[in-house]
């Protein structure tokens, strides 16, 4: 179809978002109605052949693990991803006109899993956005209704972070493809719901999102990108066990972890009286005469263990910036 005309039919969302206004119509008005409603039906038939033919069909004979990954998989390419967004929010428009008709009940079952797959797409591929406020009320509701039944789950699954994650992994039926959207999502929301209280995360998630990007463009394969991310797992699990053990300091143990990561000899040594230092320039993130006092005395700290000027200003900025992050 023409663009002028998809963008006529998408205009009838707005048009006809309260039906009930035809009631004030004059019988011209509403003889018009009812002629684009005829219209708006016969596009949504035209989009759902579309649907089963370019999209469903990913999904034929597949059980609901191998579903995902198929999707996850096929999607990977940006254009066609954005041509299936562009694709379902035309769709949806129009349900939204059109529903409760009866007109639609042959097609629920199909619109609903073209729904699952719009919805764990942007999950995966847009973590940023709120999946849920995309969706028109009509839509949502449709999809929480089958929230237990369907050909396709809706939602990644999130792992809690901790010592028995692998094993769940290990023990699970899922795709190696679904596992690596899973652990992007969960490693994701643990840094952001912990490193206020343990900003090193900070630098653990700047690697979960350069994987993620690599995966994404397809520099990494899935085998590959799994096993690094399941190396952020047991260096997450480390470092919260070591901080125990260490009983440092919030900032104090990050400088610590960070040195460690960036292969800095003595790294404990150097990190030690860090705690004084931030204790002494509680103001540096707001002042900026703290910070650069804060800054003068790390610097200090690292020259006086002998450490490269050049190399000690680099680490001063990633600390700073780290810590920075944490508290945003």
């Amino acid at each position: 179809m023409e663009e002028r005309s998809r963008l006529g039919l998408l205009d009838f969302v707005g048009i006809f978002d309260k039906l009930e206004k035809a009631l004030a119509f004059d019988s011209g008005d509403v003889s018009g109605v009812v002629k684009d409603i005829e219209v708006l039906k016969q596009r949504f038939v035209e989009l759902m052949k579309l649907g089963k033919s370019d999209y469903l069909v990913l999904l034929k004979g597949k059980k609901m693990d191998k579903a995902v990954e198929a999707v996850l998989e096929h999607f990977k390419n940006e254009d066609e991803r954005q041509e299936f967004y562009g694709f379902f929010k035309e769709l949806s428009n129009i349900y939204e006109i059109l529903s409760p008709d009866a007109f639609l009940r042959q097609y629920i079952e199909d619109f609903d899993t073209l729904a699952r797959m719009f919805r764990i797409l942007r999950e995966a591929f847009e973590p940023g956005i709120m999946v849920d406020r995309e969706f028109a009320r009509k839509t949502a509701d449709l999809v929480k209704k089958h929230t237990h039944s369907g050909k396709i789950r809706s939602v990644l699954e999130v792992y809690e972070i901790n010592e028995n994650t692998l094993k769940k992994i290990e023990e699970s039926n899922a795709s190696d493809t679904e596992h690596v959207f899973n652990l992007l999502k969960s490693i994701g929301l643990d840094v952001e719901k912990n490193k206020g209280l343990n900003p090193y995360l900070v630098s653990i998630g700047d690697k979960a999102e350069l994987i993620s990007m690599l995966y994404k463009q397809r520099q990494k394969d899935t085998k590959e990108t799994l096993e690094e991310l399941k190396d952020l797992l047991v260096e997450i699990n480390e470092a919260k066990k070591e901080q125990k053990e260490r009983r440092m300091s919030s900032e104090e143990f990050s400088v610590y972890w960070l040195l460690k990561e960036e292969d800095i000899s003595e790294a404990k040594e150097k990190a030690k009286g860090m705690k004084n230092v931030f204790e002494k320039f509680p103001h540096w993130k707001t002042s900026q005469e703290h910070e650069r006092g804060l800054k003068r005395e790390i610097l200090k700290t690292f020259t006086r263990e002998k450490m490269e000027p050049k190399r000690a200003v680099s680490l001063v900025s990633k600390i700073l910036l780290m810590l920075k992050e944490a508290s945003e």
